[in-house]
């Protein structure tokens, strides 16, 4: 198929095609030139001349099902449902017979949240495919092209989970699931096995390691000499955080093949997690011998082994070369900042952060760490303005809305430090932490029945943050007003 593909003059039939709109004159294919021209443009991404290839192709063909679906499939891309509804319909109209049209009639519907109509023509495309399955391994493939360009976010590690899958992505999944199951493959153990790989995508999706991972298990027992297949079982039990499972896969991949980079990238982040730093540097160490196309990751992740390991000098080191080799990684300038700061080197640690932000202005963690330092130099001026940056991105982050108040604390202003407290608390999920706060402060400025109402509330919410609220306000502790609340022993 592929051969025939390549060996067809297709740049030769685009050029006509390209003349004749430039010109405008007349242009003639036959309808198997016309389908190859539309695929030709969407594999360059051409997709404004796929579109005049189509409408033109329909009009010199207006009752060929292949040429309506593939309209359909350009409209359906293009996020245009309801026309590529009535595409699809046309394309079912001439041919009753391709489960396709009706396939993807069912997903177009659940685009319009039609999930009545969608299960009704899934049901027909499933009879259908049941009825003439001439060719299994094209429908899995089918299956899987289904996810990953309708549901699949990360298509570089289809195995991590979509914690907020929407309602029809996971109808999607369960139709394409059922797609699968459909699909006669007994004569075929290879087909077989992706069979149950593409299942188990299903399930991973949907947040069903263990499910997922049995059926991989499966796979594997069909065709053990798939080292991809390893590698993603390896995936699973890393997000089901059994790294050491994990890693026992990995060991397989690797056997059949030793030179795989994302088994070695999975081994060296596997041992990192299980705080085997040594093992890990290792690991990070034979990938970059013959892998540098992710060359700045790697030294990330080799500068915080070090940083694990205590070796500050090592760790600045892989820390800088993960940033020359790739001057857009902003993740290395943090966590040089970051070194520097632990180190107590405020100077150092705002150079690198300072950096950081020229690369990226709008990432809110960075401009909160940079008020936290400017705060810790007493630069206050700048420390607002920071902070203030970080609020405008993430106004509810509680970790956000306590340094502004500290930064206020520390320039006098107690009253302004209780008022953004007061007007955040509705709006944060971790509201105990500013309550103890509010009570903190209303203590220094010795407002002591504010104090005891607001640490009353706070103690009721939850008690484990008495030690650190009295960290913050050790003045608590000589109050006999307080100490009954905080449950220690009165004058």
């Amino acid at each position: 198929m592929f051969e025939d593909f390549f060996d067809f003059d297709i740049e030769g039939l685009g050029k006509r095609f390209k003349d004749a709109l430039t010109q405008g004159t007349s242009f003639f294919a036959s309808e198997e030139e016309f389908e190859r021209l539309i695929d030709f443009y969407y594999f360059q991404g051409k997709y404004s001349y796929a579109e005049k290839a189509i409408e033109k192709a329909i009009i010199l063909y207006p009752i060929s099902s292949t040429l309506w679906h593939k309209k359909g499939k350009f409209l359906y891309d293009t996020h245009k449902y309801h026309e590529a509804l009535n595409a699809f319909k046309n394309a079912y109209l001439f041919d009753k017979t391709d489960f396709h049209n009706a396939l993807y009639i069912a997903l177009t519907y659940i685009e319009l949240n039609n999930v009545h109509q969608a299960q009704k023509f899934f049901n027909i495309s499933i009879e259908l495919l049941e009825e003439d399955e001439n060719d299994p391994y094209n429908t899995l493939l089918l299956g899987n092209d289904i996810i990953f360009s309708n549901i699949i976010e990360n298509e570089e590690n289809p195995f991590i989970i979509d914690d907020k899958l929407s309602h029809k992505k996971k109808l999607k999944l369960d139709l394409v699931e059922a797609l699968l199951k459909s699909v006669n493959v007994e004569n075929d153990e290879i087909a077989h096995a992706q069979k149950l790989e593409s299942i188990a995508l299903c399930h991973s999706l949907k947040g069903h390691l263990k499910k997922s991972i049995k059926l991989i298990e499966e796979a594997l027992q069909i065709d053990p000499f798939n080292f991809d297949r390893w590698v993603y079982l390896a995936l699973l039990y890393y997000r089901s955080k059994n790294y050491t499972e994990g890693l026992d896969c990995l060991e397989y991949s690797l056997a059949i093949f030793p030179e795989n980079p994302e088994a070695l990238y999975i081994k060296g982040s596997s041992y990192f997690l299980l705080k085997e730093y040594e093992k890990a540097l290792e690991t990070y160490q034979e990938l970059i011998s013959f892998d540098v196309s992710e060359e700045s990751e790697i030294y990330l992740n080799m500068g915080k082994c070090y940083e694990c390991l205590n070796d500050p000098l090592n760790a600045t080191a892989y820390y800088l070369k993960s940033y020359e080799s790739d001057k857009s990684n902003v993740k290395a300038l943090v966590n040089l900042g970051g070194l520097f700061l632990e180190l107590h080197d405020f100077d150092m640690s705002y150079h690198y952060l300072y950096m950081a932000t020229k690369i990226d202005k709008e990432d809110a963690e960075l401009n909160y760490t940079l008020a936290d330092l400017m705060l810790h130099k007493k630069e206050f001026n700048k420390a607002t303005r920071y902070i203030n940056k970080a609020l405008s991105l993430l106004p509810h982050e509680a970790d956000f809305i306590l340094l502004q108040s500290e930064i206020y604390q520390a320039k006098g202003n107690l009253e302004k430090s209780i008022s953004v407290l007061k007007n955040s608390i509705d709006s944060v999920e971790e509201k105990v932490r500013l309550l103890y706060r509010i009570a903190g402060l209303y203590i220094l400025l010795d407002r002591k029945n504010m104090a005891y109402n607001y640490l009353q509330t706070a103690i009721s919410e939850d008690s484990n943050l008495i030690s650190m609220f009295l960290d913050s306000f050790p003045e608590a502790k000589n109050d006999n007003l307080f100490k009954g609340l905080l449950n220690l022993p009165k004058n």
